[in-house]
């Protein structure tokens, strides 16, 4: 009867996606792959059902998609239709044909099975064995135990097994938020003062502190616009990221919490959000600052070797108000006039120079 089955019925159904498209192709034996594209192309037969049976069975033993391994990083459509075409074109060397398949040596079943799945995976469709003689043969042992068990035993053991696996699976899947939960955690401190963040991850609301005095830092780059518009963006962006990732590195040697940065704007603060008295967070801040300055004069530009890095300081303590804000984006932030003196001082300060007003000489003393 012509006109008439399954594959009739697929023929003028399109895939949803690109990806879907080579996806639905990794079943399909090699033979019928290098036709599929043309209006004439193979109609399936016996021996490509034999290899998608093959393909079934891996997937069955491996608890897997089809080539998993492979596509275990996301890859999309490029890389399914990669797959499928080193599929369709089998290397030729003076040894034979290396064709592509999935790696069973590292598939833990009996080694039955592995030779049956191989069978089916024959590049040439006339050596791979049919259903009804060599494939129900060769699987005879998989169900030798279940005819010698009444309903009831074969049902139970059946239980056990899905018990285990589920265990299994709920076991790997519990490993895997563990360590999503922990790049959450991780990112989040990064963001956001370690003990305020451990408020948020419990679901607590962050209310705004009022601190009677903290020690403010601000720096930024001397010439700094004219810097960048003789550098490309790509240059501007590792230039900052190489000076800010030195400013890291030194600030996690003091008692400081680096509030943010804008730009070639530096900001961090002590005595937030940990209450501190002034004669603390004001020597942390200013043997910080003198440490910073030291580092940023050995400090190379790597596209601009003979330009010195110019930094300038402004220091100022007072009172501010600290909390956070956004939802999406949460950020600790500063409020205060505190804040806008500090800023002052940086912006009126000299190259090479940390200025502080005389109040805050007196909270070191």
């Amino acid at each position: 009867v012509a006109d008439f089955g399954l594959n009739e019925l697929r023929q003028g159904v399109s895939p949803v996606s690109e990806e879907a498209k080579w996806e639905s192709r990794l079943w399909v034996a090699p033979e019928l792959l290098k036709t599929i594209d043309s209006n004439q192309g193979m109609k399936p037969t016996q021996k490509s059902d034999v290899y998608s049976f093959g393909v079934i069975l891996h997937e069955i033993i491996t608890r897997r998609g089809p080539y998993e391994v492979y596509t275990a990083t996301n890859g999309g459509a490029d890389e399914i239709k990669a797959i499928v075409e080193r599929i369709m074109n089998p290397k030729e060397t003076p040894d034979g044909l290396i064709v592509h398949r999935p790696d069973l040596k590292n598939t833990e079943c009996q080694d039955y099975i592995k030779s049956t799945i191989s069978m089916c995976w024959e590049e040439i469709p006339m050596i791979r064995p049919d259903f009804r003689h060599a494939i129900r043969q060769k699987l005879k042992p998989m169900s030798a135990g279940i005819h010698k068990r009444n309903i009831v035993d074969h049902m139970m053991l059946m239980m056990e097994k899905y018990q285990t696996d589920l265990e299994n699976l709920v076991e790997e899947r519990t490993a895997q938020l563990n360590r999503e939960k922990c790049r959450t955690e991780n990112l989040l401190q990064r963001m956001l003062p370690p003990s305020v963040a451990a408020q948020l991850m419990y679901g607590g609301e962050v209310k705004p502190q009022s601190f009677e005095m903290v020690t403010i830092y601000f720096s930024d780059i001397v010439g700094f616009t004219n810097i960048s518009g003789s550098s490309t963006p790509m240059q501007v962006v590792s230039l900052l990221n190489n000076l800010y990732t030195l400013f890291d590195s030194v600030i996690k040697q003091y008692d400081v919490y680096k509030v943010e940065t804008i730009g070639d704007a530096y900001m961090v603060v002590s005595g937030v959000p940990n209450f501190k008295d002034a004669m603390t967070h004001g020597y942390e801040v200013c043997m910080m600052s003198l440490h910073l300055l030291d580092a940023s004069q050995a400090f190379k530009i790597p596209h601009m070797p003979e330009e010195k890095l110019r930094v300038r300081i402004g220091i100022h303590s007072g009172p501010c108000v600290a909390g956070v804000v956004g939802k999406t984006m949460p950020r600790y932030c500063l409020f205060g006039d505190a804040v806008n003196v500090a800023s002052r001082m940086e912006s009126n300060g000299l190259p090479f120079f940390a200025m502080q007003l005389k109040l805050k000489v007196e909270c070191m003393h």
